[in-house]
């Protein structure tokens, strides 16, 4: 029995999601594919436009046998933990063998150079990396693009260090070796790979190469043309001009451009999108609007009495916090507000995510609990197909971590158990962290429930209510 893992977030699920599980499939030989999924909030710091749930039954329609859910302190965070949130679950099973992932670049050689430098510890990086990182931040590039670019302009120099982790890739063009590495699924590729070797996992990286239309594609779709070379294909695919981006998605359904969405996505996506819409179900990050503006009121005014102060909950700078405070009464939406934070030194992503990390109340101090030897402690099923259940059998028996699906019946099970009086998750007591991680996903959902009960006068169901979805 071979298994792939691909870790994702289907925002929505589209052709070339499709195709990369069909791909991973065929050049890993694998008898089933696993997807580690985002639950209804994103990496990007944002609402998932459709919930977790409709976002899983369109993987299992688009190929996938077993969708995991992905912990909302990963799913929400940077790129790196993101990525090792994600490689950590697929180990903690024990039956996978490779993770495939997309990437813009084909060379994996170049890919596995670079996670391999930056495994090193922060603290072990070379002085003369650091300097040409610190002279790209102060040009005003963003902290992912600066370090791509620093390290090409390391590599350029043919320089040696001690701690021998200069790559082969030393000695290449820096301008083309740095804009290879700086594209948005190249710097996940990377991430993914550190995590492979930081975490000593024997996962085998099977990559599918993308062209055209990258993450934050901004693909023009028109009446009469199709999207142009640039929609996010993959190299073998049918046509890569049917292939766009997520991003690009999302746009088409808020401009209410849904007509053209036909031959972008599969037909059962289409289908549960266009369900979800006629029951206004669907989210855009303004939905979250005015829960955000009480939260930061809320905990600007205890800030004001000595309460906790901003800075404590994750991502959020003082520079950040200082902005908040005083911007707060400019509060006119979720997305006008994060155009008011934005700075040279801080990108929008990292703004976003610090704001729902306030939302979301997650905190600096939940960083501490995800350690390096244990990042996850539990696996969750949100669907899986009939014909996965002798796959789900085997991760029962053989994972590292609990294996839950009904989650009332989970927070009963020792594993979940912490009595009264005993240690707080800070003080890194298994039971403790893993109640409170699954909690804090749950709690998640229960605010993306709260955003469309808002926009549609009506509750979704309750997550403690909810099941697998099974095809």
């Amino acid at each position: 029995m071979k298994t792939v893992g691909i870790i994702a977030e289907y925002n929505p699920f589209h052709k070339g999601h499709a195709y990369q599980i069909q791909r991973a499939r065929e050049l890993s030989g694998a008898d089933y594919v696993i997807a580690v999924m985002s639950p209804d909030f994103v990496q990007r710091g944002s609402v998932a436009l459709a919930d977790k749930w409709t976002r899983t039954r369109m993987a299992l329609l688009g190929g996938a046998d077993l969708v995991l859910e992905l912990p909302v302190c990963y799913a929400c965070a940077s790129a790196e933990y993101f990525a090792e949130g994600g490689v950590a679950l697929l180990n903690a099973l024990n039956v996978v063998d490779g993770l495939s992932f997309g990437c813009e670049a084909g060379d994996l050689a170049l890919l596995s150079s670079a996670a391999h430098f930056f495994a090193v510890p922060r603290e072990k990086e070379p002085a003369l990396y650091r300097n040409f990182l610190q002279k790209r931040l102060k040009m005003g590039h963003s902290y992912p693009q600066a370090r791509m670019e620093a390290y090409a302009d390391f590599n350029g120099t043919k320089a040696s260090c001690s701690c021998s982790c200069v790559s082969d890739a030393s000695g290449r063009d820096t301008a083309r070796l740095a804009a290879q590495l700086s594209q948005p699924n190249n710097i996940l590729a990377v991430e993914y790979l550190k995590a492979i070797e930081r975490l000593h996992s024997p996962l085998r990286p099977v990559p599918v190469q993308r062209i055209g239309e990258g993450y934050h594609g901004k693909t023009a779709v028109s009446d009469s043309d199709a999207p142009d070379s640039s929609s996010s294909g993959f190299v073998g695919s049918e046509s890569s001009r049917s292939f766009v981006s997520a991003a690009t998605v999302r746009r088409l359904i808020r401009d209410g451009d849904t007509d053209k969405l036909q031959g972008l996505l599969p037909d059962s996506s289409c289908a549960l999108l266009q369900k979800a819409s006629e029951h206004d179900a669907l989210l855009f990050d303004d939905a979250l609007g005015q829960m955000l503006q009480l939260r930061l009121v809320e905990l600007a005014c205890q800030e004001r009495y000595g309460s906790t102060p901003l800075t404590d909950w994750l991502d959020v700078t003082p520079d950040l916090a200082n902005r908040i405070r005083n911007h707060l009464d400019e509060y006119r939406s979720f997305e006008q507000f994060v155009t008011l934070m934005k700075t040279r030194q801080m990108t929008e992503a990292r703004i976003r995510r610090a704001l729902l990390h306030i939302l979301l109340d997650i905190r600096t101090s939940d960083a501490v609990h995800v350690r390096a030897e244990k990042p996850v402690l539990y696996a969750r099923i949100l669907g899986f197909r009939k014909s996965a259940q002798p796959l789900i059998r085997k991760i029962r028996h053989e994972a590292d971590v609990p294996v839950i699906s009904d989650l009332p019946a989970a927070l009963r099970l020792p594993a979940f158990h912490v009595p009264s009086g005993s240690p707080d998750p800070a003080d890194g007591n298994d039971a403790a962290v893993r109640r409170a991680m699954l909690l804090q996903t749950v709690y998640a959902s229960r605010i993306r429930s709260l955003a469309v009960q808002n926009q549609t006068g009506r509750l979704p169901v309750s997550e403690y209510r909810r099941q697998p979805v099974i095809l």
